[in-house]
């Protein structure tokens, strides 16, 4: 565990969890959520962190196999970084 800040900047970044040289990309994976027993739809857009558009799609057919996929957009939006303030 972590304690105190000199420890944190000085933390091992070759953690097994931590993916320096990640390779993914955002998808946004656009379409409708059909209900097969009572036809409901909802249009809805689901977003996934793949290599390709084509593994961000074959992970939304394999949890969502109803989803009814229009388009698949890459999302290439800036990240947010939040930086730490002193409340002092």
């Amino acid at each position: 565990m972590i304690s105190s800040l000199s420890e944190i900047r000085n933390a091992d970044f070759f953690h097994p969890l931590i993916n320096i040289n990640m390779q993914e990309s955002k998808f946004l994976v656009y379409g409708q959520h059909v209900r097969p027993h009572d036809g409901y739809t909802r249009n809805d857009c689901l977003s996934y962190m793949a290599e390709t558009a084509a593994d961000a799609v074959a992970t939304c057919r394999k949890l969502y196999p109803d989803y009814v996929i229009n388009y698949v957009e890459l999302d290439d939006s800036e990240v947010e970084v939040v930086k730490v303030q002193s409340l002092i």
